[in-house]
């Protein structure tokens, strides 16, 4: 089964995720701290913690950056595999041997 068949209809191993198990108005104060709808709210650094640190135990975490750094447009902000929307960005500024190395090194 490919890594990624819809990414508007969710994808097979998300029901594997950590933070899946979250109920949502938690998962959604964790993961989403960034907000491009509200510029002026900021990165509150604890929660945007305890979120990446959730990632680091996720079992999903390889295939959560992949499919991050593969439809930036739809993950343009929040934590996913373990970066933020910047880190995200930054990696794929730096192009397509960042992009792996990150894959690669994504829970390790």
């Amino acid at each position: 089964m490919p890594e990624s068949h819809n990414p508007y209809l969710g994808d097979y191993w998300r029901g594997g995720a950590e933070c899946a198990k979250l109920p949502a108005k938690e998962a959604d104060y964790l993961f989403f701290q960034e907000n491009p709808n509200n510029p002026k709210r900021g990165l509150r650094a604890e929660p945007t913690r305890l979120a990446k640190d959730m990632c680091q135990k996720c079992p999903v975490l390889k295939q959560c950056l992949k499919d991050a750094l593969n439809h930036p447009e739809l993950a343009g902000y929040g934590v996913r595999g373990g970066k933020s929307a910047r880190e995200r960005q930054e990696i794929l500024r730096l192009g397509e041997n960042a992009i792996n190395k990150a894959i690669e090194s994504a829970g390790k």
